[in-house]
């Protein structure tokens, strides 16, 4: 059975980039452009990772992850937060929110890539 990723990303080249990489490596990938749609998407087809980005439009990702980190249904499925943001005061509360990690984009492939296995 493949792997479910969801890849919750507002924006288009970043998401068809990694969507494409994923998907060439046999992940399923779902894929949402705002942050609605993200924590839905997250809630209905329970993925087996998220990849989060933070400056989303509707609902930001500092919200969609502590919403899922308090739902019993979505707590222990496994964050990675892919963000421009580089300050530590993001980095530090993402990552005591319960993200598994944090990348500042841009993100090498290699680098993504590895931690998708990590956490998969």
């Amino acid at each position: 059975m493949n792997k479910k990723i969801l890849i919750v990303e507002d924006e288009k080249n970043i998401l068809f980039v990694f969507s494409r990489l994923l998907e060439n490596k046999g992940y399923k990938v779902i894929s949402a452009e705002d942050g609605l749609k993200g924590l839905e998407l997250a809630q209905d087809e329970l993925p087996d990772l998220i990849l989060l980005d933070l400056v989303l439009p509707k609902l930001d990702g500092f919200k969609i992850l502590n919403t899922l980190k308090d739902d019993e249904n979505t707590k222990d499925i496994p964050v990675i937060i892919i963000s421009a943001r580089s300050d530590n005061e993001s980095i530090e509360e993402t990552l005591k929110a319960g993200a598994e990690n944090y990348l500042v984009k841009p993100v090498d492939r290699n680098k993504l890539l590895a931690e998708v296995d990590k956490y998969i």
